[in-house]
């Protein structure tokens, strides 16, 4: 992912009791002009007071419970996360069988 499409959130965030990162991402979907359409959120994952927080700040929002979305997001690979995946295990397959002693791949 290009650095320009990650979004970070500011230093004064940290230890502070009174705002966190739902703050960051409701003041960002503000700056977006997207404050009143749907928002995704995972609601089985996350605190009462967060998903409460997001939906006073955002009123005019759709929340829409999206729990299990970003394991299924997950899921899908790329052919390069794949080769990875294939790669790794040729490695573990091959170090497994010296370890046993084994002259085979």
């Amino acid at each position: 992912m290009e650095r320009d499409k990650v979004i970070g959130y500011p230093d004064d965030l940290v230890g502070n009791l009174n705002k966190d990162g739902f703050d960051s991402i409701v003041e960002f979907l503000h700056e977006l002009g997207v404050a009143n359409r749907g928002v995704g959120l995972e609601l089985s994952s996350l605190l009462l007071r967060a998903v409460e927080k997001v939906k006073v700040r955002l009123p005019k929002a759709r929340i829409v419970d999206c729990t299990g979305a970003a394991t299924l997001i997950r899921l899908a690979k790329s052919d390069l996360e794949i080769s990875f995946y294939e790669g790794g295990g040729r490695h573990c397959r091959c170090w497994n069988h010296a370890r046993r002693g084994s002259n085979g791949p």
